[in-house]
């Protein structure tokens, strides 16, 4: 066995092509290899696994031709000496063709790498784009604008149609001590104060409770709904997803992107699509793997009638662990349940047609930004719709073109007699476009029956949207 590996091995070092032209045989198969995984990858929602174990083949490929690469120089210094001592000219010469022939090879591989990685840059999909102005584009919820600071005068106006919420008043707790140290103080003592006290002062009321007391969470509104008619309040929430999902000039406290607290419900679509975000998100810690899921969603709950209450929302487990007392929360259930107020007047169907559109008869989507050109996305359905599938296209208003966008769908569910939902676990990823470049987009929602026939469009809403930077 020893003899014929030193021989395979005298007979490789013997060749005058072998080790170059194999390091750059090798070199080019894995560029190719994983050049093809992810052009097809950046096609697909999800890859298969044999998609990314041809991948990671293309990867290992490569790294292996670069590693035998290094080893061709010295192989060609001790092949030249060896060949001219035995005088063998000819052979020298081809040691160092094919070792050309090798380095041409990987400086291709070298220079389609660079412009790969160039090509992985700014993507020219909305160059010369404009939203046009006969069309009003509504704005995913959370819609961010840090991107660009310099907005196109369209996008600054599509954005001014929509209403600014109520401000919530900044309250500040006070110690006992500051308190007394407050009380102290004449009117003209606080105006004669200079703005490093004052700062002092809000900075030390912040930090103690001796007015929690004074604080009680009230929303009689929220209360008497959730008593009286909590099927209403049920289908108040519902119709505020479709009017902000369908109007521009809709903005309502119950859907604030920026609130710490959310009216919940085991059968409210917005808490299901919170619930089921969290629960595919994995924890890798020393007690071993565990998911969002594992942990509270809420810090605290604030108890309503039937099954309703409020939650205080806690974005990731380990941090935002405001309290119940903190003032700004409180404000915020405050502005939530003035919002309910002319509801909780008059708790009729004729009020409720008065303050939102009806729920369509049609599946609807709503969209609102997880980062930038990063998306959360649910098609709801009304729940005795025809059972059957349904796929999700967009296309960019004025030409047309497609938008590419890498999708995955958590399983349809049920919510009780009120609707069906289908939510995106938040890595849809719209890839046409850079951050800060907006152009208006059609996104339809096509349904095939399962009883059999063709596939149909059964919505169409439009979107401001913006693609994530490459």
């Amino acid at each position: 066995m020893w003899k014929r590996s030193l021989h395979a091995l005298n007979v490789f070092l013997n060749s005058s092509w072998r080790l170059p032209l194999g390091a750059a045989a090798v070199l080019l198969q894995g560029f190719l290899i994983g050049c093809g995984c992810t052009a097809i990858s950046s096609y697909l929602a999800d890859s298969p696994w044999w998609l990314t174990a041809l991948g990671i083949t293309g990867v290992v490929l490569f790294l292996l031709g670069c590693l035998l690469g290094l080893c061709v120089p010295l192989w060609l210094l001790i092949m030249t000496v060896w060949r001219l001592k035995q005088h063998q000219l000819m052979r020298a010469l081809g040691c160092w063709v094919s070792s050309a022939l090798a380095a041409g090879v990987a400086v291709g591989v070298a220079f389609a790498s660079f412009l790969q990685m160039l090509s992985g840059g700014p993507d020219c999909y909305a160059v010369g784009l404009t939203v046009p102005e006969d069309k009003e584009f509504v704005l995913p919820r959370n819609m961010t604008f840090f991107c660009n600071m310099d907005i196109p005068p369209r996008v600054e106006a599509l954005r001014a149609l929509r209403p600014e919420l109520p401000e919530i008043p900044r309250v500040y707790e006070l110690s006992a001590a500051t308190a007394q140290e407050f009380a102290a103080l004449t009117e003209q003592e606080l105006a004669s104060a200079s703005p490093e006290q004052l700062h002092e002062y809000m900075q030390r009321a912040r930090q103690t409770e001796a007015l929690a007391e004074a604080h009680e969470l009230v929303a009689p509104n929220l209360q008497k709904l959730s008593a009286e008619a909590p099927e209403l309040l049920q289908e108040y929430m519902l119709r505020a997803l479709y009017a902000e999902a369908s109007n521009l000039r809709f903005n309502s406290p119950v859907l604030a992107a920026d609130s710490l607290i959310y009216p919940a419900h085991e059968n409210d679509p917005q808490t299901h699509v919170l619930r089921a975000y969290l629960a595919e998100r994995r924890i890798y810690s020393a007690e071993g793997v565990r998911t969002y899921a594992d942990y509270p969603t809420a810090r605290w709950k604030y108890p309503l009638q039937n099954g309703w209450y409020v939650a205080h929302r806690v974005g990731f487990p380990f941090g935002n662990d405001n309290s119940v007392e903190l003032p700004e929360v409180r404000a915020q259930l405050q502005r939530l349940d003035a919002a309910l107020a002319p509801l909780a007047e008059n708790p009729t169907r004729e009020q409720l047609d008065a303050l939102l559109p009806p729920t369509p008869e049609h599946p609807f989507l709503c969209i609102w930004e997880d980062g930038a050109g990063i998306y959360d996305m649910m098609i709801v359905i009304p729940a005795d719709y025809e059972a059957g599938s349904f796929e999700l296209r967009a296309h960019e208003y004025t030409t047309g073109k497609p938008i590419l966008f890498r999708k995955r769908w958590l399983p349809e569910v049920k919510l009780g007699d009120v609707c069906r939902v289908i939510s995106s676990d938040g890595s849809l990823m719209v890839s046409s476009g850079n951050w800060g470049e907006y152009y208006g987009s059609e996104w339809e929602i096509w349904f095939t029956p399962a009883s059999g026939g063709e596939p149909r469009c059964v919505s169409r809403q439009p979107f401001l949207m913006m693609g994530w930077q490459h």
